[in-house]
């Protein structure tokens, strides 16, 4: 195998990380990359990263009186200070493109194995972008019905029974979403 060779499930997550950064800088400028690493982390091999590591990041929070929270140590590696922090924050989620499960685990009456999940029901897929009373979510379950279950990007209920044409369509799912949010900051 070649030297820079990965798993694919490591190739998987040095993609995935690369895939944010190139989303974010769409968003914000982005001057340089910090990751923060585990003792060993194939990132720091295969990519020009400055790395630090949890230690030096816990020190600099508590030099700066931060609690210990993500947004608080994203700060302190991108080499805050005391500088004025934007209110503004964005969400993040991972969604799998597909279940490999194809059928149901217990047969129904008669030997059978339906079909676990549907793809799709009048337009709209699982994890599609929605508008809903003036809210956004996304479809976390669908039934044939027409009837969906609407969540948060953070997985706070919305609703579990909404009619598809109460439904504006944002945005198709994708494996990585962004939800803008206002938050106090910490």
């Amino acid at each position: 195998k070649p030297e820079e060779w990965l798993a694919p499930s490591l190739r998987w997550k040095v993609d995935a990380h690369i895939r944010i950064v190139k989303m974010l800088s769409k968003i914000i400028p982005i001057d340089r990359v910090v990751v923060e690493v585990a003792p060993f982390d194939i990132q720091k091999k295969t990519y020009n990263v400055q790395v630090t590591y949890g230690s030096i990041t816990k020190a600099k929070r508590r030099e700066f009186g931060l609690e210990k929270t993500h947004k608080a140590d994203a700060y302190v590696i991108a080499g805050g200070t005391v500088q004025e922090r934007t209110k503004e924050r964005y969400l993040g989620k991972f969604f799998r493109r597909q279940n490999r499960s194809l059928h149901k685990v217990n047969p129904i009456k008669g030997g059978r194995r339906p079909v676990n999940t549907i793809r799709e029901a009048r337009g709209f897929r699982r994890f599609d972008k929605v508008e809903y009373k003036n809210r956004v979510g996304i479809i976390s379950g669908l039934r044939s019905s027409g009837y969906f279950s609407i969540t948060t990007l953070s997985g706070e209920k919305i609703s579990d029974s909404v009619r598809c044409s109460d439904l504006k369509l944002l945005e198709k799912s994708k494996t990585l979403m962004f939800e803008r949010r206002e938050a106090a900051v910490s």
